[in-house]
C-alpha cells in the first residue's frame, strides 16, 4: 500500500465494526481532506501553500469570514 495514497475505505472509524452513519462518513471525509491537504503541502503545491499563508494571515488579523471561507470544512465553523 502506498502511504501517500488514501483509499476511501481507510477514512471512516467504523469500517471494521459496521457501516458508518451520516456523521461517521462526514468525519471520514474531513479526515480525508486534511490528509490530502497535508500531502499537497508536502509536495509543495503552490496553491495549497498560498491558501495556508492566506489563512494564517486572516487568523493573525482576526478576519473571521476569511478564516471560514479558507478553512477545509467551513460548515463546522459556522
Amino acid at each position: 500500500m502506498d502511504p501517500t495514497r488514501l483509499d476511501r475505505d481507510d477514512v471512516t472509524p467504523k469500517k471494521h465494526l459496521g457501516l458508518p452513519d451520516k456523521e461517521g462518513v462526514k468525519q471520514g471525509v474531513i479526515a480525508y481532506k486534511i490528509a490530502a491537504h497535508a500531502a499537497d503541502l508536502a509536495k509543495r503545491h503552490p496553491g495549497e501553500i498560498e491558501r495556508d499563508n492566506l489563512l494564517s494571515k486572516a487568523r493573525f488579523e482576526f478576519r473571521w469570514e476569511d478564516q471560514f471561507s479558507l478553512s477545509l470544512d467551513p460548515e463546522v465553523l459556522s
